[in-house]
């Protein structure tokens, strides 16, 4: 399947296995092809080297030997032995585990009652006051114009005291020195 084109050795571990092989990858398409029908060519010619059936409806997830997700193509950079790339085989929708269910808790749902009664509570007293809301409004605008009208007078007297005195200096008598 290799042509003689230029080829570059990478080092390949299956997940399920502990041997690493060794796969040769051509640095160049064979034909002009698209790029998803050269990545399918690619991982066929990678799983007949590693002796593994390729199948289509199987996930192929390539990942660095810090277990990031590598982009498998031809433009790969080599590896060694020592830091092998690891191919994972996958079936389709199933690579995520699940994890444990859930105990339906009987103190949550109490909790949620209790919450939605005091919320339609609020609510149904809210919609009671709404008809009274002009009259609390006049009635609290009188009564801040009262405590207004209070303050002013209050500082009207205060200012008819300042004027009617005078300033007779900071001594009343002279000091003796």
């Amino acid at each position: 399947m290799i042509n003689k084109m230029a080829t570059k050795a990478i080092w390949v571990m299956v997940r399920e296995e502990t041997d690493v092989k060794e796969v040769k990858i051509s640095s160049e398409p064979e034909c002009s092809t698209s790029y998803v029908e050269d990545r399918r060519i690619l991982l066929q010619s990678l799983c007949l080297q590693l002796g593994i059936v390729y199948s289509p409806d199987k996930v192929y997830k390539f990942r660095n030997g810090r277990g990031s997700l590598v982009v498998l193509n031809r433009s790969m950079t080599p590896n060694t032995i020592a830091s092998p790339f690891i191919l994972e085989i996958c079936e389709t929708h199933k690579t995520a585990e699940p994890g444990q269910k859930q105990a339906f808790v009987v103190g949550n749902s109490k909790t949620c009652q209790r919450k939605f009664e005091s919320m339609s509570k609020r609510v149904e007293r809210l919609e009671n006051m709404i008809p009274d809301l002009p009259m609390l409004r006049e009635e609290k605008l009188t009564n801040e114009m009262k405590d207004v009208e209070s303050r002013l007078s209050f500082l009207n007297e205060r200012m008819k005291e300042a004027e009617s005195q005078e300033w007779k200096g900071m001594f009343k008598k002279h000091p003796l020195w």
